[in-house]
């Protein structure tokens, strides 16, 4: 039996029906799902003696449970959204890479300058799309197999194609303009006039511009340094929450200023989602496992060519050859994906998902190569 997401929560549903777990029932059921799929058998026997009756009515549903049975039965109790949202966490790695936010909670704090308020338009918009995910789902599932490799592509497809991405941005600024900007009166022609104002957007600028280059200093190497990046992550954070409260106090004098901070907050977004993956994917040296880590850290070193309002930048040196090592780079991995037999669906999720992302990247790059 593979490792599933619907599996950790079936078997965490039957422990709490069981009657047999007072606390929050998630790891306990990670841990029968790792027993009964990797043989481990010391780690089984304790579960067992610890709990057997839990033991026993989880390894049995999910033995008993095909994966059609599974995914109605999730949908009926979580929903489309939430649905979704465990749908496409990576469940190989429970501990690490499936406590990284999954693809729905990248696109909020993407456009999102608050990314702890959900933007009420851009939500409907998310779960709209989800339902359709989850009729996608159900149709190509059958009873006894699991969800395949050309699913999970036509699945990550239908979320991360351009569309789909513009939608969710030109809801979200929609509703930002209209309720964050709200909280802050817009300043008057006249007031965005005053040499204070020109002196507090000039000073917010070259904030934002050093904040990006700041970034870019973590991918001047080969690969993106994650863990130098980490080390100062918290010091970054805060420095771009303040940047953003003064933003909001004179964004109706000037729109750019509004992008570069969009931008500036994506970017850090991206690499700080990336932090736990790199780490797990870079130890883990199977085929797979590579080609992960190689998509996650070239989607991030890809936004080293962008200026600090997110536009290609093609004066930097050697942007074009970047740009055609990555295309050329995408297209070879994902062959190589393609050729691999046997990859857990939430890896294949978790590789179409950064794949795409490095692709439209990619894409936008290429137009600008000369």
């Amino acid at each position: 039996m593979r490792k599933t997401s619907f599996l950790k929560v079936i078997a965490a549903l039957n422990l709490v029906k069981a009657g047999s777990v007072s606390r929050s029932p998630e790891p306990q059921a990670i841990h029968i799902l790792e027993t009964t799929t990797n043989n481990n058998t010391d780690t089984a026997r304790n579960l067992k003696d610890e709990d057997p009756k839990g033991f026993t009515a989880s390894v049995a549903a999910m033995k008993k449970l095909n994966a059609k049975e599974i995914n109605s039965e999730l949908l009926n109790i979580l929903g489309p959204g939430e649905y979704i949202r465990m749908v496409l966490l990576d469940s190989t790695n429970p501990y690490n890479a499936g406590d990284i936010n999954d693809w729905l909670s990248d696109v909020y704090a993407m456009q999102s300058l608050n990314p702890n308020k959900e933007v009420a338009t851009a939500k409907k918009t998310i779960n709209k799309t989800s339902e359709a995910i989850v009729d996608e789902l159900k149709g190509s599932e059958t009873s006894d197999s699991e969800p395949t490799f050309k699913d999970s592509k036509g699945i990550i497809n239908m979320t991360m194609n351009n569309e789909f991405m513009k939608e969710i941005k030109d809801a979200m600024r929609k509703e930002y303009e209209e309720i964050y900007l709200g909280s802050f009166p817009a300043m008057s022609p006249e007031a965005c006039e005053l040499d204070s104002s020109i002196v507090e957007i000039r000073r917010l600028e070259d904030i934002l511009e050093w904040f990006v280059i700041k970034l870019k200093s973590f991918m001047l190497q080969v690969v993106f340094d994650y863990r130098e990046f980490e080390l100062m992550g918290e010091e970054l954070d805060h420095i771009i929450e303040d940047v953003n409260t003064s933003v909001l106090k004179v964004a109706s004098c000037n729109k750019q200023l509004m992008n570069q901070l969009i931008h500036a907050k994506y970017m850090f977004s991206t690499m700080a989602n990336s932090i736990e993956l790199l780490g797990y994917y870079e130890k883990a040296y199977t085929p797979v496992h590579i080609l992960i880590y190689s998509v996650v850290d070239l989607n991030i070193m890809l936004l080293a060519l962008l200026s600090s309002q997110g536009i290609p930048d093609n004066s930097i040196e050697g942007f074009r050859d970047k740009v055609y090592k990555a295309n050329i780079s995408l297209q070879i991995w994902e062959k190589a994906f393609e050729g691999v037999e046997n990859i857990s669906f939430g890896k294949q999720v978790m590789f179409r998902r950064h794949f795409y992302a490095a692709e439209n990247t990619a894409r936008l790059l290429s137009k600008y190569v000369e």
